[in-house]
């Protein structure tokens, strides 16, 4: 999946975060959203610290 975008909408959530997650890992640009920002923000930076690895 490297080079394509992905959106995951909910990506504060247990499914929306596993989705992010396993996006990242495929090494897709991943855009989240959430109606709960501090989630959305926890997610995106779960995905920078496991990209650092």
């Amino acid at each position: 999946m490297e080079d394509k975008v992905a959106i995951v909408t909910g990506g504060g959530g247990d499914i929306g975060r596993s989705v992010a997650l396993h996006f990242a890992q495929e090494k897709a640009k991943v855009m989240i959203s959430d109606v709960d920002k501090d989630a959305g923000k926890e997610t995106a930076n779960m995905i920078i610290i496991a990209s650092r690895n």
